[in-house]
């Protein structure tokens, strides 16, 4: 927590006056980026069509981490529905975090119409890396879940969830104890993410993000088996907490090992739950 307004005034000032040693680098791989961007295999209408949903995915994740409760009516033109809180809250908490740059690419998944944004900001508290989901479809875009923190390199391909079986995530089920012990593991530092996770698959945080964390709510693609057996997708909301706290949710593949379920894949985005629907915005430059 900072210790006074002068603290926070402090660092911010600090940022100001060196993000851009921080920011360099990334601009500097941005502006090369462009220029390959202007090769024969990026011409045509691929590339415009990358660079609009490249816009409006950085977009949603920065209108979604600089939000206040006063942004509310913005957040669902953007976000529908995905914005409503978890079973018996009130409201989601957003990160409200002061952005000072950001640098943002999107990759489309195969050749489907579904697109991953990805977003580094650079905030008063340091680095942060975002992704969120962005669908095409009738020339027309819209996200299909809430922005996700990450270590900040891409992952595996977009995974649908339907929500077929939720999941008690305060009892003591097996699946429900690997996934609050993972993610506090993963996203806290706290206790041994190698007994829950498979580390050769799931990225570390070089820093991690949150002090403490609360899985909120989860739900299984398919019925949860009443011991561990094969594999398991699951979608997972979690809410972060450090000086302020965040909302993000997640895909993640369960298998079992040993009696007990281990996370072998985090998904390159947060979950998609295919019969939720949000708002749209007219594609467009």
């Amino acid at each position: 927590m900072w210790r006074s307004e002068i603290a926070r005034s402090a660092t911010t000032q600090y940022y100001h006056r060196y993000v851009w040693f921080l920011a360099w680098p990334l601009i500097l791989m941005a502006l090369f980026s462009s220029c390959g961007g202007h090769s024969v295999h990026d011409a045509g209408p691929d590339a415009t069509v990358k660079d609009q949903v490249t816009t409006y995915g950085a977009t949603a994740i920065l209108s979604f981490i600089t939000a206040s409760p006063a942004d509310a009516a913005e957040l669902t033109a953007i976000f529908g529905e995905l914005i409503k809180p978890p079973a018996g809250q009130q409201s989601i908490p957003l990160p409200h975090q002061t952005v000072l740059a950001s640098f943002a690419s999107a990759k489309q998944q195969g050749k489907s119409d579904d697109w991953l944004v990805e977003l580094t900001a650079i905030t008063t508290d340091g680095p942060t890396h975002w992704q969120v989901p962005v669908r095409v479809s009738s020339s027309r875009y819209r996200v299909t879940q809430l922005p996700g923190i990450t270590p900040g390199l891409p992952t595996g391909p977009a995974v649908a969830v339907n929500a077929a079986a939720p999941v008690d995530v305060n009892s003591d089920a097996p699946v429900s104890v690997t996934l609050r012990d993972f993610f506090t593991a993963w996203l806290t530092g706290t206790g041994d993410l190698g007994r829950v996770a498979d580390t050769t698959a799931v990225q570390r945080f070089a820093t991690p993000p949150f002090t403490r964390v609360k899985v909120m709510e989860a739900y299984a693609g398919a019925q949860i088996p009443q011991q561990p057996q094969g594999d398991l997708t699951v979608g997972v909301v979690v809410w972060g907490m450090n000086t302020q706290t965040t909302q993000s949710s997640y895909t993640l593949k369960l298998t079992a090992s040993a009696g007990r379920w281990v996370v072998s894949d985090v998904a390159a985005q947060p979950s998609v739950r295919t019969e939720n629907t949000s708002s749209t915005s007219p594609a467009g430059p």
